[in-house]
């Protein structure tokens, strides 16, 4: 069996990753993305057995150099409200920068069916999506906290999916500026930690 060299199989998620941005999952051609590689098409599929395992492997390297960028924002000794905002920030430039509007859900569910398919339906969350709720839910506490607020543990949980849901939408619509989008979802948040006891 050919040896799999790292180095060749970071050219082929490199070279890929720019033909499903600029071309979308089904027009993106592994013989294309071979011939860009100066390699066999053969050797693409020695790394990758379909088109759809190399997608979530780009998706997967996407959030994952997503969710340190996140998650070193949240390391900061900033304002919980400043940093919510800046990770949002964040969000919507990645999210805009790396694939078309029409692309974002299905990169994001699609990734999500892979990962969780077998397992039962309780389980079924996204392997990328829950660090970055995650750390969302954690501001939001800390938000409300500041504030003198008491809040539950799943309310901050629900907001920070929220928060998330909220950015991938209005990234989807495209039609506003980004930091209008993410003093809008900040403001959301904010307005309903305001009305916790």
């Amino acid at each position: 069996m050919p040896k799999i060299l790292p180095d060749i199989q970071n050219t082929i998620l490199t070279i890929a990753e720019k033909h499903f941005k600029d071309h979308g999952f089904e027009k993106t051609d592994m013989r294309e993305i071979a011939l860009e590689s100066n390699i066999a098409v053969g050797t693409v599929y020695l790394h990758f057995h379909n088109k759809e395992a190399l997608y979530q492997q780009v998706i997967k390297n996407n959030w994952t150099k997503t969710l340190e960028k996140i998650s070193a924002i949240a390391q900061t000794p900033d304002n919980p409200e400043t940093l919510l905002e800046e990770i949002l920030d964040v969000l919507v430039k990645e999210m805009s920068n790396r694939k078309s509007h029409e692309s974002l859900w299905m990169e994001i569910g699609s990734f999500h069916h892979h990962e969780f398919a077998k397992k039962p339906p309780m389980d079924h969350f996204s392997g990328m999506r829950d660090p970055i709720t995650s750390i969302l839910s954690d501001l939001t506490q800390k938000m409300a906290t500041q504030d003198g607020k008491q809040m539950d543990e799943s309310i901050g949980s629900q907001l920070g999916s929220f928060a998330f849901i909220m950015t991938v939408d209005l990234c989807m619509q495209g039609s506003v500026p980004t930091g209008q989008q993410t003093q809008l979802i900040r403001h959301l948040l904010a307005s309903y930690i305001n009305q916790l006891t």
